[in-house]
């Protein structure tokens, strides 16, 4: 009776021992597997963000270039009179304020 206590004891410690260090394994290989998607999904936003703005920047040249086109061939878009033209499009600043004021940034250009 009294060698069965000491092995249950035993086996607990062991046990428990053995259960902590898995634990612990288990515990950091979750972290790095969280550091990892976090790494590929800021990765992954970088390209998509640089490929949008690629695109973007692309569609702003064309229009420009349309738009000169056009302005040779027809005369200017809006009468002389107005200081200001508008836009082609615009980003509504409410829903998008990071959108709006890249458009604004690239109408400046």
């Amino acid at each position: 009776m009294e060698g069965e206590r000491e092995f249950i004891t035993t086996k607990h410690g062991r046990t428990k021992t053995d259960l902590d260090k898995r634990e612990d394994e288990l515990e950091d290989l979750i972290n790095r597997k969280q550091e990892r998607s976090r790494k590929e999904f800021s990765m992954k936003k970088e390209v998509l963000k640089d490929s949008f703005k690629a695109s973007v920047d692309s569609l702003v040249k064309r229009v420009r270039k349309q738009k000169d086109i056009i302005t040779s061939s027809y005369g200017p878009i809006v009468l002389n009179s107005k200081k200001i033209e508008k836009p082609i499009f615009e980003i509504n600043k409410e829903l998008d304020p990071d959108g709006h004021n890249f458009i604004k940034q690239i109408i400046k250009i």
